[in-house]
């Protein structure tokens, strides 16, 4: 295969063969599906401004990285339209438009302004196929998220418009869809007819190469409860907390590590004071290094992922990977997954008494019934390794 070109919606920018991203979910696979082709191309709206913060990726010799102009949360309107004009002229650029046009394989995120734009140029104006990934169900995550109301009445319009594109380019172009959540690709099912299952794909989340771990002595492990994740009203981080401060008012005291940053960071701290739970509550921060995540995974009992919405999330499946327990909600694409008391522990979304519940279940597990589950789960889990899920992706991608 000679040429495969990407857009992603994570922030990024280069700095001799290192990449730095925002964020590298969806990026990592980028990379790995790459190495399948001679030539290959990520197209991604320019970080501004590098921090510590930042995931460093190490970029392959035949990968190149093109980092686009692209608005920024803080413009203003007028600046942000200025900016999201200069951005399609760049993709326009007959040196760009070339790349797009003589792509093998065009790929790029759903249901954004970039990524949509994207696959309408690579669709329509290349008449090429392309391939679009939505990552879980973006309507509900900003119907939770904590923004102000008139902030959400302009997100669900700009997500809802996108969502007209992709399915009009579904319908009257080459184009496949591809969701991380089994429930998403139901509901396009559902709403497009039998007529077009056969452009519609689950990928899910894939896991990283991890150093393996075996399953550890529950009782040598220091840490009971881990979350990793953005810190967001829609991820559940209050629940958590409260469910912990339920456990603890109860005569427990389950020491927990929260691993991540996020825009209710500040307020997820307040609210551990304010329950009299910051003693046993400790914020870790943004983690990007494998083997300190490896070692929050070797430390801790139970991994707790209260989610009011998601796709499939990876840090649960590197969690069942790494022979730890999950304790997660019913949303999404996890039921499709998570079976209660097999190979995870699932619980209601927005419900701190039935979390702390069984919290204190797990907890209390006998060390067959843990057994049993993390044995499950990881069989499961090994299901979505990067090269399973990328000779998947290419072999119908690549099917005509």
């Amino acid at each position: 295969m000679n040429k495969v070109i990407f857009f992603h919606t994570e922030r990024g920018a280069t700095a001799g063969r290192m990449l730095h991203v925002t964020s590298a979910n969806l990026v990592d696979f980028y990379i790995k599906l790459s190495r399948s082709f001679h030539e290959s191309i990520i197209y991604l709206p320019k970080i501004r401004n590098v921090s510590s913060a930042n995931v460093l990726l190490d970029v392959p010799e035949k990968l190149h990285v093109e980092a686009l102009p692209y608005p920024d949360g803080c413009d203003s309107a007028i600046f942000k339209i200025y900016m999201l004009l200069l951005f399609i002229r760049s993709l326009l650029k007959s040196e760009h438009l070339s790349d797009i046009n003589e792509a093998d394989v065009s790929i790029s995120a759903g249901l954004e302004f970039g990524g949509t734009v994207f696959g309408f140029i690579r669709s329509v104006i290349c008449k090429k196929r392309h391939a679009f990934i939505i990552r879980g169900n973006r309507l509900l995550t900003i119907k939770k998220s904590s923004r102000l109301w008139i902030n959400k009445i302009f997100a669900l319009m700009r997500v809802y418009s996108y969502e007209r594109v992709i399915v009009y380019l579904i319908k009257n172009r080459d184009v496949q869809v591809w969701f991380q959540g089994d429930e998403n690709c139901e509901a396009y099912k559902k709403m497009l007819g039998n007529k077009y299952e056969d452009k519609l794909f689950i990928l899910n989340a894939v896991l990283r190469d991890l150093p393996l771990i075996s399953d550890a002595d529950q009782n040598n492990k220091t840490v009971d409860l881990l979350y990793i994740g953005r810190i967001t009203m829609e991820k559940g981080i209050k629940d958590l907390l409260n469910a912990i401060s339920i456990l603890h008012s109860q005569g427990l005291s389950p020491k927990t590590v929260i691993v991540g940053v996020g825009p209710y960071l500040n307020d997820a701290k307040q609210l551990a004071t304010n329950l009299n739970i910051d003693h046993l509550v400790s914020f870790a921060g943004y983690v990007s290094d494998s083997s300190e995540i490896c070692s929050y995974f070797q430390t801790s009992k139970l991994f707790v992922l209260p989610s009011h919405t998601e796709g499939l999330p990876r840090s649960m499946l590197e969690s069942m990977a790494a022979c730890l327990p999950v304790i997660v909600t019913g949303v999404g694409g996890i039921p499709y997954l998570i079976e209660n008391n097999v190979n995870g522990y699932l619980v209601k979304p927005e419900d701190p008494v039935m979390l702390s519940d069984k919290i204190r279940e797990a907890l209390n597990a006998s060390d067959d019934e843990l057994s049993m589950i993390i044995y499950r789960a990881k069989s499961d889990a090994m299901r979505f390794t990067f090269s399973e899920r990328a000779n998947y992706f290419l072999s119908n991608i690549l099917n005509d």
